[in-house]
């Protein structure tokens, strides 16, 4: 076999193999990155746009660990448009922040195919978790998706009491489940979060 070909098969074995591989694990990792954390306090936006849910960019944790706050932003369903008007944000309990996270953190990842989002007409929310360095990440809840996302990540709620529950007094306000209303629409197909 000429030495030629020697020379080249020691090259791509020595240099492109390690460098694809390399390459491959820096791809890998990029997936798994979490949420990258947002200067500022802790405050609920004035408004929520109802629009079409983010398609997954990342997985790793929804977000990150060692919140010292949370607020829950209800935003009211509006008699016009689609921007829901901020009603009021709620404080989680501080006893409580490990297991939202852990919550959060846990939940599977959304299958916006196969995922059903109806036009029920309900309030909206979103979770803003604030950390002790100034910082903080904003959670997305779609209510008629039944997802939660944060910076590129998009997570499946099983059951939107579940994460209401976190906030008792918002909680008992639950509305029937959108998958519970026979008269509201299907967005498409598949199965929403459930709000029993």
């Amino acid at each position: 076999m000429p030495a030629s070909f020697h020379g080249l098969s020691l090259i791509v074995r020595m240099g492109v193999i390690p460098g694809l591989i390399v390459l491959l694990a820096a791809c890998g990792a990029e997936d798994d990155t979490a949420a990258v954390k947002q200067p500022g306090p802790p405050t609920c936006p004035a408004t929520f746009v109802n629009n079409a849910p983010t398609k997954a960019s990342r997985y790793g944790d929804l977000v990150p660990e060692g919140s010292s706050t949370a607020l829950l932003c209800v935003y009211s369903f509006p008699r016009t448009g689609d921007q829901y008007p901020l009603r009021q944000p709620i404080p989680l309990a501080a006893d409580k922040m490990d297991g939202l996270a852990d919550y959060l953190n846990t939940l599977d990842p959304a299958d916006l195919e196969s995922n059903a989002c109806t036009l029920a007409g309900h309030d909206q929310y979103q979770v803003i978790l604030g950390y002790p360095d100034d910082t903080k990440v904003t959670v997305r809840v779609d209510y008629n998706c039944g997802i939660v996302s944060a910076v590129g990540a998009v997570r499946q709620v099983g059951q939107m009491k579940t994460l209401l529950g976190f906030w008792p007094e918002r909680a008992v306000k639950t509305y029937r489940t959108p998958a519970q209303t026979p008269s509201s629409p299907q967005i498409h197909s598949g199965t929403a979060a459930t709000g029993n």
